[in-house]
């Protein structure tokens, strides 16, 4: 069995280490010693430096926290980014972890970002998500690497994160156990994926836009990079974006500028998707280019 323990003062740490856990999570106040214990036991730190930094970024909001707990959120992230630079350098080992849930979700790559600062080179900083990590889960004959017998677990960023570390944020491929689930700024073709088979309940987002009429080319194609800019975000199973089809009935409606339809998993992920970074960008940038949008959202019935 493995035991992780949830710890930041340097006491709590070194008690848990001498205990024999497996694992430290977050790590902030740890001293010398502390980490002297760890590499002479081989306990594995988790620093979640992306946890401490968006708490100290809440604290910047006013009223977000009460003024008793708004001093010490303000210096948890400093502080956790450099206990982490000081054990990388000092020879602890470490796994990627992001504490995901005390912040918006879609933002945990960001800890790569924050590792590479503290000093760890972009490859050790991968391999601290993939091979360490699943070393430090005793799953590293199923898990971390790309090899013939192991789980197909993988994903491809646009761009090489050895040279630009910030292509960890640009995921343009997701396959989980050999089914793909994002390929390029679309999300899964229908029926390539056993989540877009009948039978499984899904929340469907379509929303038509008519563009205000006499729009400059600049502004259309402004407009079709924002919107298209949206399947980026990760709780999307299906994306697309089009325009009216040539197809022509009676009951046709064709009154629309463009059509854009979005699958998930559940409403939490569409309402994850409402609230990210890059939807928000797009309503700020482009709401101003048309007139109206018309909505429809749908929930999969029993079957």
């Amino acid at each position: 069995m493995k035991v992780a323990t949830h710890a930041h003062g340097a006491e709590g740490i070194k008690r848990a280490i001498r205990a024999g856990v497996n694992s430290i999570e977050h790590g902030t106040l740890m001293d010398d010693e502390a980490m002297n214990l760890a590499i002479r036991n081989k306990t594995w730190y988790v620093p979640t430096i992306t946890a401490g930094r968006s708490v100290a970024d809440s604290a910047k909001i006013p009223g977000y926290y009460p003024d008793i707990v708004k001093p010490k959120a303000e210096a948890i992230g400093p502080q956790l980014q450099n206990t982490f630079a000081k054990a990388w350098k000092k020879g602890v080992k470490i796994a990627f972890g992001t504490d995901a849930g005390v912040y918006m979700h879609g933002r945990n790559w960001l800890e790569f970002t924050y590792m590479v600062a503290g000093g760890m080179p972009a490859m050790d900083a991968i391999k601290a998500a993939t091979s360490k990590a699943a070393e430090l889960l005793g799953m590293e004959d199923q898990l971390g690497s790309i090899v013939p017998g192991k789980i197909a677990d993988f994903t491809a960023v646009d761009g090489d994160p050895l040279k630009d570390i910030q292509a960890m944020g640009r995921v343009s491929f997701v396959m989980k156990d050999g089914l793909i689930f994002k390929q390029g700024n679309g999300n899964l073709a229908a029926g390539q994926n056993k989540l877009a088979m009948p039978g499984t309940k899904k929340f469907v987002h379509v929303v038509n836009f008519y563009l205000k009429p006499g729009l400059s080319a600049a502004d259309v194609k402004k407009f079709e990079e924002g919107v298209s800019s949206l399947g980026k975000i990760e709780t999307l199973l299906v994306f697309n974006v089009g325009k009216p089809a040539s197809t022509d009935r009676p009951v046709i409606d064709r009154s629309y500028s463009y059509c854009l339809l979005t699958v998930f998993n559940d409403q939490a992920g569409h309402d994850i998707y409402q609230e990210h970074p890059v939807h928000l960008e797009f309503v700020k940038n482009c709401s101003m280019l048309w007139d109206k949008v018309v909505i429809f959202d749908s929930e999969t019935i029993p079957q």
